[in-house]
């Protein structure tokens, strides 16, 4: 899931949740300072009143309510997204000689196969799914972390289609702290969107290190609890096809070519019209390396082969 998917309106389960154990901190630690003040301040041999004791109360609250905030409360998101817009580049990305480099990738949306719709009993009575993707650029430490969107990168949407069958390209730049695509299949409703089913791919291993997969199909999941925990389902396939866009360095496309031929011919065939393709600068190369070239016509299929 991402951090972008709590509701921007009222307050969510979970937030409710982190505001009651910040509650609950400060509530115990401004009576353990509390006692610790009063017996600072003399205990019961004290006379008057115990200044000590307010003292330490106040500062217990003071200090749970900060720890609360930052470890289970809606602060440790703010610290978590801090370290990860400051931390270096994933190992993966760096091996491939990419590091700080900022580049783009070309991604071709497809269609979605054996999708179970969010449309429930209402399916059985002729209701129509208006389906569209969305695809998000950020970054995820981790299966358990929270996807984080990159403020600098816009999220893209496709048309809608009852069928399915989108064929759109989109330009995605990645940058440095960027690691992850998210990928969201959502069903357009009168009430409000609703999320079908959604996945992750790694820049570094599932696109670049598999040397940029051709009509690749990958598993859209849904999680069945409303709350916590759950389990998640399956509830269909999303293909797409992925191609180098621009600074790309061409020595790891080349070598990319060599170690994953089949997909990069499998890149080739995409185009039905070899002259449009070679205005585009994208085949058509002496040494047989696909060069990189303006990108093709974005949100369009206009030189792509249906899958």
């Amino acid at each position: 899931m991402s951090d972008d998917d709590a509701p921007s309106g009222g307050l969510s389960f979970t937030l409710v949740l982190q505001l009651l154990g910040v509650s609950v901190i400060a509530i115990l630690l401004s009576l353990l300072g509390a006692a610790a003040g009063w017996i600072a301040g003399g205990g019961v041999f004290s006379k008057g009143f115990n200044y000590f004791t307010l003292i330490g109360g106040c500062s217990g609250f003071i200090l749970g309510t900060l720890l609360g905030y930052f470890t289970i409360g809606p602060g440790k998101s703010q610290v978590w997204k801090m370290v990860k817009k400051n931390m270096p580049p994933d190992a993966q990305r760096i091996k491939l000689g990419l590091g700080n480099t900022k580049f783009s990738i070309d991604m071709s949306i497809h269609e979605v196969r054996n999708v179970i719709g969010s449309d429930g009993i209402w399916s059985y009575f002729g209701k129509k799914t208006d389906s569209y993707v969305e695809v998000r650029v950020g970054r995820k430490l981790g299966e358990r972390d929270n996807f984080t969107v990159n403020p600098q990168n816009p999220v893209k949407r496709t048309c809608i289609e009852e069928k399915g069958k989108f064929e759109e390209t989109f330009k995605l730049t990645i940058r440095p702290t960027d690691d992850t695509i998210e990928i969201k299949l959502m069903d357009q409703d009168v009430a409000g969107d609703d999320t079908v089913g959604f996945t992750f791919l790694h820049i570094s291993k599932d696109i670049v290190g598999e040397g940029f997969p051709q009509h690749k199909g990958f598993k859209l999941m849904q999680k069945d609890s409303i709350l916590w925990g759950g389990t998640l389902r399956r509830t269909g396939v999303i293909i797409v096809s992925f191609s180098p866009g621009e600074n790309m360095p061409q020595d790891l496309v080349d070598q990319l070519q060599q170690q994953y031929p089949m997909e990069f011919e499998r890149y080739k065939r995409r185009f039905s019209n070899v002259s449009d393709a070679e205005k585009l600068g994208l085949i058509n190369n002496p040494n047989g390396s696909i060069p990189m070239g303006q990108p093709p016509s974005y949100g369009t299929n206009e030189i792509l082969v249906n899958a």
